[in-house]
């Protein structure tokens, strides 16, 4: 009679296992918003120190191209403004 390779493992918990890795999924998905946060402010950074003073008042001209206006202008309204 045959023996089956399965029959001589212990059997695994697949519950814990996929909890884990969900667990360890969402922390990377977390990170990953961090870091794109972060990448956001040291551009907005970069732009802040472009700017010229003009009469007193801080003037910023840019060309950004239009796939990213929205993503700036949500940064901005979030971050930006404190």
């Amino acid at each position: 009679m045959k023996r089956c390779w399965r029959s001589s493992r212990k059997p695994r918990n697949h519950r814990a296992g996929s909890e884990k890795l969900l667990e360890e999924k969402r922390a990377l998905e977390k990170r990953v918003e961090q870091m794109k946060e972060m990448l956001a402010h040291a551009k907005v950074s970069d732009l802040e120190s472009q700017a010229k003073d003009v009469k007193g008042v801080k003037v910023l001209a840019i060309q950004v191209p239009a796939w990213t206006a929205n993503n700036y202008a949500r940064w901005w309204i979030r971050f930006g403004t404190s």
